[in-house]
């Protein structure tokens, strides 16, 4: 599963590369993408990793702070809501 996450506190591409580092280290973790503007991280996992395993693996590499997209919040409701309205045998 491939979730958005923003990322606070990077000023350079060495931020960037600490963040990425720190990050590919999570349990789970396959595959991570890291930008500085905007500065997100797009994080795709093999299981769900919870954001606060993130942030503490993070933050071992400096002052960075990662939280969820709004968007992926968005995303899991919409989809939720699309299940409720099913009213097949099969959900």
């Amino acid at each position: 599963m491939k979730r958005e996450y923003r990322v606070t506190g990077m000023s350079c591409e060495g931020c960037v590369n600490a963040v990425k580092k720190a990050l590919l280290n999570v349990s789970n973790v396959d595959a991570v993408e890291v930008q500085l503007s905007p500065p997100i991280a797009v994080i795709t996992t093999s299981t769900e990793v919870s954001t606060a395993d993130l942030q503490a693996q993070i933050s071992k590499s400096g002052n960075y702070t990662i939280v969820e997209s709004i968007q992926n919040s968005q995303s899991e409701k919409e989809n939720q809501e699309n299940k409720k309205d099913k009213n097949c045998c099969c959900g």
